[in-house]
């Protein structure tokens, strides 16, 4: 028997079908069908499925006139020969990990119903990293009854779908997912546990082209009375509203942008105080990748503090990634003359000119020698005394514990996120190997380079990752499309006096046994040296017990 039916009803959608399709088929869980069903589509979508039919036997096609996305997930969840099913819209997309993981999580009993964190794009290339005051709800019953905490991307049992009836016709508008999961807790008395990872992306559309927009903001007064209809008990849901909104008059709180904490009772301010305990971080956002997303777990467990993703006017400090490339003037003008701390942060490429930054720095760290000599030459550029050189990122391991952690791969591949459909990592022939995304979370990434004993990777955190954890590794190189060609990597390596680092071009050659065996062998990390850029890295963080008060 199959263990997953991963169904995907298509109406039109010929722009997304592709990437979602693709996404399932780098699924690292291998027994599964993929059940596109077809609501009558009047665009190209069926002849684009049809050639990933001659693709993968995985894949299975049915067609049906248009009778919406209820009926079409029905039908295809009847035919489905799963024993679990994890339903996926075609304009969205699972991680390489999502089927696995969900599969993992449902067998060992933590739940019924498997869901994960996620995130929202626009497109393939443009995902977005939610901010990070979002939060995610835990999905308990009694949270599940005032608001949906899931993604309707979530596993389940397929002989559970049959006892609720399936998919309610009702909600043919929208939130017919909602309506499944309060008949499966409600009525079945099942349990949700939900993944602590991004394994789920889901596409935003203009409100033309989104169902679920339209929902909400056309017919969510009719879903919500078919809803309480059906679960009286949802009317609790009212009266917090109320007493939500009567708090909301009487109590207010809020936090300015310049960080200070105003509340407010009946309108009139009784309170007034500056915080001083929430980091404002620049970091690059604009792809989710590994050592972009490392800042927040850096501050958060060195400082002991919360994290506020902030912008080059208004942030206090930045640190991994080649930040300072965004903070160059191209009129040579300042924005801000309050300092930004600098905390490991380099350039992206070699200077073109004179280089003039929009606000003064405060230099306690930088990632290696290119920067510190390129900064001595800068005005409004203020250097420690006892300046540390090295990339935060070096340490990853003191802020996660992989003592337990046993090796399960010969290799870790780590393409950077401009190669990660690259065919030349076909030349890869090292057997039991393993992909790992730079845009899986944090301590997942950790734990699948701490579990390989050599990582190739043509992602700079990637290499870093591998030699905080002394784990022998060589960069590869795909494509010409990283910024600044050996710029930042000749920066960071300068740090332990490499003026000329090994690379692998697998334009040129494969990546085959014996080369593994040369890079396991040949790999050297000074440990003492390691040791001592991570102690000069800690004693130069701003934030530890007993630095100057430099939050903000």
């Amino acid at each position: 028997m199959t263990k997953i039916s991963v169904i995907i009803p298509c109406y039109n959608q010929e722009k997304y079908i592709a990437e979602c399709l693709d996404s399932v088929l780098a699924q690292t869980f291998d027994d599964y069908e993929a059940i596109v069903i077809d609501d009558g589509s009047t665009d190209g979508s069926v002849k684009i499925i049809e050639e990933y039919l001659k693709k993968s036997d995985k894949i299975r096609l049915i067609k049906q006139i248009n009778q919406g996305v209820v009926t079409a997930r029905n039908n295809a969840i009847k035919r489905a020969k799963g024993k679990y099913i994890y339903p996926l819209d075609a304009d969205d997309i699972v991680h390489p990990d999502a089927l696995k993981r969900s599969f993992e999580a449902i067998e060992s009993g933590k739940g019924d119903i498997i869901s994960c964190k996620y995130r929202s794009f626009y497109k393939i290339d443009e995902i977005n990293l939610p901010k990070l005051t979002n939060k995610f709800f835990t999905p308990s019953k009694f949270n599940m009854i005032l608001r949906c905490c899931i993604t309707n991307s979530s596993l389940f049992r397929k002989s559970d779908f049959e006892k609720c009836g399936g998919y309610d016709k009702a909600f043919d508008k929208g939130w017919e997912d909602y309506d499944l999961w309060l008949n499966m807790l409600l009525h079945l008395n099942l349990k949700i546990y939900r993944i602590d990872d991004f394994l789920f992306f889901f596409r935003v559309k203009n409100i033309e082209e989104s169902r679920n927009a339209q929902a909400d903001n056309y017919y969510s007064q009719d879903l919500t009375r078919a809803l309480t209809k059906k679960y009286p008990v949802l009317h609790i849901v009212k009266i917090i509203n109320f007493l939500c909104r009567a708090y909301r008059f009487i109590f207010q709180k809020k936090i300015t942008r310049s960080n200070k904490l105003i509340i407010k009772i009946c309108k009139i301010p009784v309170f007034n105080k500056n915080l001083n305990n929430s980091i404002r971080l620049l970091f690059y956002t604009g792809e989710v990748n590994f050592g972009d997303i490392l800042n927040i777990d850096l501050f958060r467990k060195l400082a002991n503090a919360s994290v506020e993703e902030s912008d080059k006017r208004k942030c206090k400090i930045t640190a991994i990634g080649s930040i300072l490339q965004i903070l160059l003037s191209k009129n040579n003008k300042i924005i801000n003359k309050k300092p930004i701390i600098v905390y490991g942060s380099g350039f992206i490429e070699a200077p073109t000119q004179d280089d003039f930054f929009i606000r003064p720095l405060d230099v306690r760290a930088v990632r290696g020698y290119l920067t510190l000599d390129r900064l001595k030459k800068c005005k409004n550029v203020t250097i420690s005394p006892t300046v540390a050189i090295g990339d935060p990122a070096l340490l990853i391991s003191k802020i996660f514990d992989t003592s337990r952690i046993k090796k399960k791969y010969k290799l870790g591949i780590i393409p950077h996120y401009v190669d990660k459909e690259n065919p030349l990592l076909q030349k890869i022939k090292v057997k039991n190997s393993i992909l790992i995304d730079v845009s899986s979370g944090t301590s997942d990434f950790v734990q699948k380079v701490a579990e390989c004993e050599v990582i190739i990777s043509s992602a700079m955190h990637g290499l870093i990752c591998a030699d905080s954890l002394c784990i022998p590794n060589v960069r590869m190189i795909l494509s010409d499309k990283i910024i600044g060609k050996d710029y930042k990597f000749n920066d960071y390596y300068s740090v332990f006096g490499i003026n000329s680092h090994n690379k692998i071009d697998l334009n040129n050659q494969e990546f085959d046994e014996k080369s593994w065996l040369e890079v396991k062998n040949k790999y050297f990390m000074d440990e003492k040296k390691l040791s001592q850029i991570q102690t000069n890295l800690l004693n130069a963080f701003p934030y530890l017990q007993g630095a100057t008060n430099d939050k903000g």
